[in-house]
């Protein structure tokens, strides 16, 4: 009977350490489920956060193109501008030199008559 006691009592505890085993195996397990879980939501998380990065630097160089687009063709009106107004004002100039020219010349013509009719009468 002793030996049979002996034998029980050393399957009974065989059983329980392979038990104990399974149990530790099993939460080592779920831990390295839960940490796998908790990976991909970061890397989930950090997708997101890059992809929404580069919507906002998409945005701002989209924004800077149109403003750039904005500013140049703002500058070109002003040049066109500029440009339009120095021509009137030389065209101007031009015309105001002609009617000068005109004048000087029908007065030196209206001179030379007058002094041609007093020596002939």
């Amino acid at each position: 009977m002793g030996e049979h006691g002996s034998v029980f009592s050393s399957s009974s505890s065989s059983s329980s350490s392979s038990s104990s085993s399974s149990s530790s195996s099993s939460s080592s397990s779920s831990s390295s489920s839960t940490s796998s879980s908790s990976s991909s939501s970061s890397s989930s998380s950090s997708s997101s956060m890059c992809s929404s990065i580069l919507v906002v630097v998409v945005a701002l160089v989209v924004a800077l193109v149109i403003v750039e687009v904005v500013v140049v063709v703002a500058l070109v009106i002003v040049i066109v501008v500029v440009a339009v107004v120095v021509v009137v004002v030389v065209v101007v100039v031009v015309v105001v030199v002609v009617v000068e020219v005109v004048v000087v010349v029908v007065a030196v013509v209206v001179v030379v008559v007058v002094v041609v009719v007093v020596v002939v009468v």
